[in-house]
């Protein structure tokens, strides 16, 4: 009975919604940076995580999404509305507008270069990459801090280094301003850019288990490792943003062929992989001896 319960959690946890890659992308990506961690890593990964692994918690940012917050450090001047998401109301309504949720998209400029800031003269903008890299510093040191917040810190990091990946959580300059969230049609169904990215466009391409494909995606040499992971993470934000700028032409009342899928296949394959070896070198650098 036990083992009948193991089995359909994970299946619901491979079928949820949120989030790029849905679970099943987010669990390929961690599951290659799993297999590419140093020994030290390794060891650090389990102290934070204890019995569940980087695969375990990589969507629990879309999970708790409402709920991680964070000082951003100003009050912006936003417009109210654009504060407050629709699954941060859900959870509290009377937060100060300086507390923001963590968040999972980034912006670039007319070069493809992500913003380095998500404060515009007081304006805020949500930028994933800032988040990433405030992250990584303070799970440098995780061995002060409390068992519970090294958990989300790793937690956060494993998800959003996924979903820079992820071609609709990259806003263009000039192109999109809200993400992938313009109505098209892709095999026969109505839905957002986003959600083609999301989750139908990954099952389409991928009839197995994450596990069987973290091993069938994960095919590059030590020499390719070596040459995507260089730089930090606003240099890996800069080359996906390159590759991924082709299917920001699929734009607002596309009726998408359902070829358009393996079309794709190699710029998804490439970027859950690149999302893994990535991440793998992230949490090495963090976690070195």
């Amino acid at each position: 009975m036990k083992r009948i319960l193991l089995i359909v959690v994970a299946f619901a946890a491979l079928n949820l919604d949120a989030g790029a890659w849905a679970a099943l992308g987010h669990a390929i990506s961690a599951k290659i940076a799993e297999d590419h961690l140093t020994p030290a890593a390794k060891s650090a990964v389990k102290e934070c995580l204890g019995s569940l692994s980087i695969v375990a918690v990589a969507s629990d940012a879309d999970i708790y999404r409402g709920q991680w917050t964070y000082d951003i450090g100003f009050m912006p001047t936003n417009p109210p509305e654009k504060l407050r998401p629709k699954y941060v109301l859900e959870i509290d309504r009377d937060l100060p507008f300086n507390i923001q949720h963590y968040c999972h998209i980034y912006k670039v400029d007319s070069e493809c270069r992500p913003y380095k800031t998500d404060n515009f003269d007081g304006y805020y903008r949500g930028n994933t990459i800032l988040d990433i890299d405030n992250l990584s510093k303070e799970l440098k040191g995780w061995k002060t801090l409390d068992s519970e917040r090294r958990k989300i810190v790793l937690s956060l990091i494993v998800h959003l280094v996924a979903d820079i990946h992820c071609p609709d959580h990259i806003t263009y300059e000039g192109d999109d301003t809200n993400s992938g969230q313009i109505d098209i049609t892709f095999k026969q169904k109505k839905m957002k850019r986003h959600a083609m990215w999301d989750s139908d466009l990954l099952a389409s391409i991928i009839p197995w288990s994450y596990s069987d494909a973290a091993v069938l995606v994960d095919t590059a040499d030590d020499a390719y490792i070596a040459e995507v992971t260089k730089g930090d993470i606003y240099d890996w934000g800069y080359d996906s943003a390159l590759l991924c700028r082709i299917t920001h032409e699929i734009k607002a009342g596309a009726n998408v062929p359902r070829s358009y899928a393996a079309d794709m296949r190699e710029l998804a394959f490439t970027q859950l992989r690149n999302g893994g070896y990535r991440l793998a070198a992230l949490l090495n650098r963090i976690f070195e001896e």
